[in-house]
């Protein structure tokens, strides 16, 4: 059996919805094993620890260690499905 490969990724949130966070222009899935609360929400500065499967990025851990920052102007926001 291998062991989990955790990496770390810290930066804002770029988005957010029922499924994940966005951050660093990756999307990263809320597991049902490793629920967030409270769930941040775009601005926030967050230090996230993810698991990369065949299956997806998955949020281990979700630390919010910052308030609000300005997000820099791009592309309009469309949700993922």
């Amino acid at each position: 059996m291998n062991a989990k490969q955790l990496e770390s990724v810290s930066g804002p949130v770029e988005a957010v919805n029922a499924k994940g966070i966005k951050v660093l222009g990756e999307w990263a899935n809320v597991s049902l094993y490793h629920p967030i609360n409270p769930m941040p929400t775009q601005g926030e500065l967050v230090e996230l620890q993810l698991e990369r499967t065949d299956r997806g990025c998955w949020i281990n851990t979700c630390k919010i260690v910052g308030g609000q920052v300005s997000l820099p102007p791009g592309r309009p926001f469309t949700p993922r499905q």
